[in-house]
């Protein structure tokens, strides 16, 4: 029951997070300081809020995962407390990957507009998409790790195995009750 009270507390933190680092509706972006909480920070151009909000979207599809999975095998009484470490850093997993993603796209495939000597501003960008790639990466983290994996060894060399390699084996079939889906 605490597992699941500290899931839905999460929940409700970036969902406030979401609608804190909402991007602005207007074509200017706000100059006013974005409150971290510990810190506040300068938003010039628009991109930390960008940055925030994607993060925040990312977080929020691995805490849609940790959650669904969580109340699946607690309603079915299987939960493993094995996992539970899981159920918790999946959120930030989530964020990591939304970022990337983020990152990624916006810094590799994107081309840049000018904010005059500032460099790239967030003109021109759709949050909002950036957001949806981010909760999708965050709801399938295994599945964006897997196809980042395939597609940095299409385009890169194999990174040599060391000595304490160990290929991961798949479950039995009548192992995978405990496992999170």
């Amino acid at each position: 029951m605490v597992i699941g009270l500290v899931l839905l507390l999460l929940f409700c933190v970036v969902m406030c997070g979401l609608v804190a680092f909402w991007p602005a509706a207007s074509s200017s972006p706000s100059a006013t300081p974005i409150s971290l909480g510990f810190t506040s920070v300068a938003d010039q151009d628009g991109q930390i809020r960008i940055f925030l909000f994607v993060a925040m979207a990312g977080a929020l599809g691995g805490l849609v995962h940790s959650l669904r999975s969580f109340y699946w095998y607690a309603g079915n009484r299987n939960v493993l407390w094995s996992w539970l470490p899981m159920y918790m850093m999946l959120p930030f997993v989530g964020a990591a990957l939304g970022v990337a993603l983020y990152l990624g796209l916006r810094g590799g495939l994107l081309l840049q507009p000018s904010a005059g000597a500032g460099g790239a501003g967030a003109t021109g960008v759709n949050p909002y998409g950036f957001a949806g790639f981010a909760l999708l990466a965050g709801l399938f983290t295994e599945q964006a790790i897997q196809k980042l994996k395939d597609v940095f060894t299409t385009l890169l060399t194999a990174a040599p195995k060391g000595t304490d390699h160990v290929e991961p084996k798949p479950p039995p079939a009548s192992a995978d009750q405990g496992q999170p889906k």
